[in-house]
């Protein structure tokens, strides 16, 4: 294999592992969409589906999660307290995989030469106080899939959520596994 080769086929690598990372992460919008609706109005889904269609931006669709499923389970006995812990971690956990998302989408990315940090680099704009700084770091395609990997596993507990509150049984237990499952992402 040639040298051009070998940059092309790094490069094709990092292209299918940012594409999963997109692909995965709309799934992801669509699964929280599809709770969204629920939590706005379980008693026709329609309706609920039509509001959010309307709302722009992931993150208010984030906010709106935690702010409706905190008022769809409002705290009265400990299960439901620990109901409101898996709320701030999928929360946490939908900020986190937009950010993720983010900045390996947007950024911009070239194939760095040389010894001894030789590959793929991407550089994203970091604001630093005021100003935005590139950083040229480089990650590893493994570490991409890993994020791709983890957005579909949140997708899948974002929609076990949602089956959740829409009135499949629960016990104590099956919480504290669900919060076990998120925090060790």
């Amino acid at each position: 294999m040639e040298f051009n080769d070998a940059i092309h086929a790094e490069f094709e690598e990092y292209c299918a592992a940012i594409g999963k990372v997109a692909l995965d992460f709309g799934r992801l919008e669509t699964t929280l969409d599809l709770a969204l609706g629920l939590l706005i109005n379980s008693q026709d889904i329609v309706t609920g589906q039509i509001v959010v269609s309307r709302i722009q931006g992931f993150q208010v669709k984030v906010k709106l999660f935690q702010e409706l499923s905190r008022r769809h389970f409002p705290r009265k006995r400990s299960a439901k307290h620990e109901l409101h812990a898996v709320i701030d971690l999928l929360t946490k956990s939908l900020d986190k995989a937009a950010e993720d998302r983010n900045r390996l989408v947007h950024s911009s990315w070239a194939i760095v030469l040389g010894r001894p940090r030789s590959g793929m680099h991407y550089f994203a704009q970091k604001k630093r106080g005021k100003t935005r700084k590139d950083n040229g770091r480089r990650i590893k395609v493994a570490r991409i899939r890993r994020k791709a990997c983890r957005i579909r596993e949140l997708t899948d507990q974002i929609e076990r959520f949602r089956l959740f509150c829409a009135g499949m049984p629960y016990t104590p237990s099956s919480l504290r596994n669900m919060l076990c499952t998120i925090e060790k992402k």
